[in-house]
């Protein structure tokens, strides 16, 4: 009978309460981008689209450039690796040149999803941030050749991709909170428009914040960090 009883005692595994709920919270942040992307996957794809014109006219509007106007762009990149205070190559002046122009954004992007009048507004800023990183990767790879490539991935993906991303969820995530449009016809349907519930216009304000400290994360990456990595490359290429 004896032999039948094994001598090692086994104890079940026990999570701590801490570690379960930062599991938990794991999962539902990972549950909650999965439903986002599944249930905004058109219109992700729409936004993919337009930024992907944009960049292709970006890249179109670079080779199309007169030389002088090259050589000017070349010169401004110059002075940034150089570190030259006279066109933004200190992080202060380089945060104070990305932050602004990023809540701009922001403000169009999220007035653009809750006022359908002014979504056409929204999508062309789309458009634009597609053509200034298609321009920026064109110049870095027709100017410097192959070391261009890790300048743009420095510069446009690894700077751009943040901004663009947060972009993109603010727009869906205000339309969200617009949700559908009256089926009015005339004056009143143009009025409709611009009736905005309390509770919507309080997600698109809390949405509006979210994108504001994506883009201060992003202007301080860009300033300091993305600054400091094109100087460090710019550096480790001007040796060889």
């Amino acid at each position: 009978m004896n032999k039948l009883v094994r001598s090692d005692v086994y104890y079940p595994t026990v999570v701590s309460l801490k570690d379960s709920r930062s599991a938990n919270g794991g999962n539902k942040a990972a549950a909650a981008a999965r439903r986002f992307l599944f249930k905004n996957k058109r219109r992700i794809m729409l936004c993919a689209c337009l930024i992907a014109i944009g960049a292709a006219f970006g890249v179109f509007a670079y080779i199309r450039m007169s030389a002088e106007n090259k050589n000017a762009v070349f010169a401004y990149m110059q002075n940034y690796f150089s570190g030259s205070v006279l066109l933004g190559a200190s992080p202060g002046e380089i945060f104070k040149a990305a932050f602004p122009p990023l809540i701009v954004t922001g403000i169009i992007v999220a007035l653009g999803g809750i006022l359908p009048p002014l979504l056409p507004f929204a999508l062309a800023r789309l458009i634009f941030k597609g053509f200034s990183m298609g321009f920026s990767a064109a110049f870095f790879i027709a100017r410097y050749g192959l070391k261009g490539a890790a300048f743009a991935l420095v510069s446009v993906v690894l700077c751009g991709a943040l901004p663009l991303c947060a972009s993109v969820w603010l727009l869906l995530e205000c339309r969200a909170a617009r949700g559908d449009t009256p089926p009015a016809r005339g004056k009143k349907r143009l009025i409709s428009w611009f009736a905005l519930k309390p509770k919507a216009c309080l997600k698109a304000a809390i949405c509006l914040a979210v994108f504001a400290a994506a883009a201060l994360v992003s202007a301080l990456f860009d300033s300091v960090i993305g600054h400091g990595m094109m100087k460090s490359l710019y550096g480790i290429f001007s040796a060889f």
